[in-house]
């Protein structure tokens, strides 16, 4: 894959310039800032990447697993599909709840009204 970064589209100069990038899995939804890589200008990277299953065992085992995805599609395809989603749209109905907007640091996918610098 080739990343073409347009230096000239970058505005003003004296911020850091580069591209942020994030390779995951298509049921995750990080936030490149946060979860991603810095990819400066000028240089070559290169990414290994490598598939993996985890196969949990079905009831009764404790796991306390849900079936994200079988939810995610009753639900129009709208919601979590991971625990770590899950916990991110917890943390968002809650800051909702509590401050009626959203805390800058919540990572789940959203087009609430960001709380304002020290109010969450």
């Amino acid at each position: 894959m080739t990343l073409n970064v347009e230096v000239g589209e970058y505005h003003p100069e004296h911020l850091s310039r580069g591209a942020q990038i994030a390779i995951h899995s298509p049921y995750d939804v990080p936030s490149p800032m946060s979860d991603g890589q810095l990819l400066n200008l000028g240089a070559i990277y290169r990414f290994y990447v490598r598939l993996s299953r985890l196969q949990l065992l079905p009831a009764p085992y404790k796991s306390r697993c849900r079936d994200y995805m079988s939810e995610w599609q009753a639900n129009g395809g709208k919601g979590p599909v991971t625990q770590k989603m899950c916990k991110e749209k917890c943390k968002l109905d809650k800051s909702l709840e509590f401050f009626g907007c959203a805390d800058r640091k919540i990572n789940y996918p959203h087009n609430e009204t960001l709380c304002q610098m020290g109010k969450s």
